[in-house]
């Protein structure tokens, strides 16, 4: 019996990775030590398994490289993430738009995937186009991850060049917005203590709140770190967090707009192969790129997407209006999906996080493609 598999990378350590949410494979012990063998197997410092749960959407498996159950790898909840994300999306994809994905009565369906030359994004793409298959065969599929992609899916020109001025003042922010008097108080109780040992109390605010977080992702230790912080800090964490990320990535007053230039180029790119396609001139069921947050959050910016596109200046005004949660979350993605009538017209709907987005133009959640196209050029010529 043949199993699929994917291997994966996670800051140094690498897993194998199955998807058996049909219970087709069976984790004993001495096959997964024989998988992990760096000799004779196919070499990884642990197994982890995609399983159906009747509660959340899925729940993973840890195996160690001796076939032992483990309980919680961060660097594999990493990779596991990924995976399991980027097959969800491909799958429910599926089966939103069976027509494009349909190759009945001999129908070629062809899909191109690009991605930058960063490996996460490249282990996206195929994860993305493995599920694709497997619930096709029959799909044709290239995947390309190449320099001469990089102008446009990895412009961080405007981004980079501002980086230092930007990181200055989301770590004034920070400076301000975290203040870990009182905590320090609640957890030590000799102040001298830590001024010589802490050193940095701010810091350890910061990775208490960190871990707090992470730790929201076991359910078998039966604390939580949050316990340590009031509402208030945590709240102030966010706000602090949120406008990091919208300062440094996304279009905030001061420094939004030589961010959002720098998605210029990948709007052309969009646009110009939606122009190619519906022209006839190239056969394609499906063109996928894989990239970084920091090129989607600007191309929403760009588009002037409700929600993703507001303009202000402190971090009160953005927690109002652009919440990275929504923004931006893990496997963040946007879609434009074009449909044609018996008489040709092509309407295009466009989905943010697989939710309709709105734009500032006429006729949407299906806008029609001349008065889009028309649109997204005056944005970038």
């Amino acid at each position: 019996m043949q199993t699929a598999f994917a291997k994966y990378e996670g800051a140094g350590n690498d897993f194998i990775l199955i998807d058996n949410r049909e219970g087709g494979f069976t984790p004993r012990a001495e096959l997964i030590a024989a998988l992990c063998d760096r000799h004779f197997g196919i070499g990884a410092d642990g197994l982890m398994t995609l399983a159906r749960n009747a509660e959340i959407d899925c729940s993973m498996r840890y195996y160690n490289a001796d076939g032992s159950e483990g309980e919680m790898c961060g660097n594999g909840a990493r990779c596991f993430t990924l995976f399991a994300e980027h097959r969800g999306i491909a799958e429910r994809m599926y089966k939103a738009y069976p027509e494009v994905f349909s190759t009945a009565d001999g129908r070629e369906c062809r899909i191109e995937s690009r991605s930058t030359l960063v490996p996460r994004c490249i282990l996206s793409m195929a994860a993305f186009n493995e599920r694709l298959k497997e619930l096709n065969p029959a799909i044709r599929t290239t995947r390309e991850s190449s320099a001469r992609y990089m102008p446009y899916m990895g412009n961080n020109k405007g981004l980079d060049a501002q980086r230092d001025r930007t990181l200055k003042t989301a770590d004034s922010v920070r400076a301000a917005r975290l203040i870990p008097d009182r905590l320090m108080k609640s957890l030590f109780s000799d102040p001298e203590f830590v001024k010589r040992e802490v050193k940095k109390p701010r810091k350890l605010m910061e990775q208490l709140l960190l871990q707090a977080a992470i730790m929201q992702d076991v359910d078998y230790l039966g604390i939580s770190l949050y316990d340590l912080f009031t509402g208030e800090e945590i709240y102030a964490a966010w706000e602090d967090e949120n406008f990091r990320r919208y300062v440094m990535f996304g279009p905030s007053k001061r420094f939004g707009d030589p961010i959002i230039a720098d998605a210029k180029p990948l709007l052309r790119n969009i646009v110009e192969t939606a122009e190619e396609v519906i022209g006839g001139g190239k056969e394609l069921a499906a063109s996928l790129r894989f990239g970084h947050d920091v090129n989607v959050i600007p191309l929403l910016a760009l588009l002037g997407v409700e929600g993703a596109s507001a303009r202000v200046s402190t971090p009160e005004e953005a927690a109002e209006v652009w919440q990275v949660h929504r923004v931006s979350p893990m496997a963040a993605n946007v879609q434009f999906v074009f449909f044609r009538n018996p008489a040709g017209d092509v309407l295009v709907r466009i989905l943010h996080n697989e939710r309709d987005a709105e734009l500032p133009v006429g006729g949407g959640p299906y806008y029609p493609w001349e008065t889009l196209r028309d649109y997204c050029k005056s944005l970038y010529e």
